[in-house]
């Protein structure tokens, strides 16, 4: 589209022989170039070629997983994690922050959420929205810098929410997203949140950020939620 970034609606009306109502849709557009900056230097953590394919296209600078930790650490696990979890802990004690983009990587022995470094790891729920959507939601957060909060808008973000939430974990420093869901019953948790260990942070996430990078099309909502954390550190 050539046009500056923004909101735009479509409308398609039919003036005779169509049974469809027509109506308007809106979609957005972002610009690339407004994208905020990146210039840390990112860890990464796990073997996902993937993610640190993509990051390299986007010329964010990374490295591995290694002895050379620096003051302020920036750690970024994908959908792949490491071999050592004490390792990846005690660097989030010592002042690194960690950014877990995907739940799957704190499974172990049919528990979901038995390798999440908190007191009371809590489980991970799969929603199931037969008919009814979801009501997710998202606090005014630096992670969501640029990006609508509040009641989030089904159109805007229908890429990124996904089908599960945290909950009955210890109660973290910082809620960032959550989710409610009413369609069967009632069932509410946090999409993302952060918490604090030591002298570091950590954040965890369950919304479709990992999922939407993609080297030939990112979403640019997830690329942008991506950016806002690697920056929120």
């Amino acid at each position: 589209l050539d046009g500056p970034a923004g909101a735009y609606k479509l409308f398609a009306f039919f003036e005779a022989r169509a049974a469809a109502e027509g109506g308007e849709y809106a979609f957005w557009v972002d610009d690339p170039a407004a994208m905020p900056k990146v210039d840390s230097t990112v860890t990464l953590w796990g073997q996902d070629q993937g993610l640190a394919r993509w990051l390299e296209a986007k010329r964010i600078k990374t490295k591995p997983f290694g002895a050379d930790a620096g003051a302020r650490e920036l750690i970024l696990v994908g959908k792949v994690p490491g071999e050592d979890f004490a390792a990846l802990t005690k660097r989030i004690e010592a002042g690194a922050t960690a950014i877990f983009l995907c739940p799957a990587v704190f499974a172990k022995n049919n528990q979901p959420t038995a390798l999440l470094p908190v007191a009371t790891p809590g489980a991970l729920v799969n929603v199931h929205d037969w008919l009814y959507q979801n009501n997710d939601w998202a606090k005014e957060h630096p992670i969501f810098k640029g990006l609508p909060t509040g009641l989030l808008d089904y159109q805007f973000y229908r890429e990124i929410l996904g089908g599960q939430f945290f909950t009955g974990q210890t109660p973290p420093d910082e809620v960032v997203a959550g989710m409610i869901n009413t369609s069967n019953g009632y069932s509410s948790g946090l999409t993302m949140a952060v918490y604090w260990r030591g002298q570091g942070r950590f954040v965890i996430n369950s919304l479709q950020v990992r999922e939407n990078l993609k080297a030939e099309a990112s979403h640019p909502v997830a690329e942008r939620l991506l950016r806002n954390l690697l920056n929120y550190y």
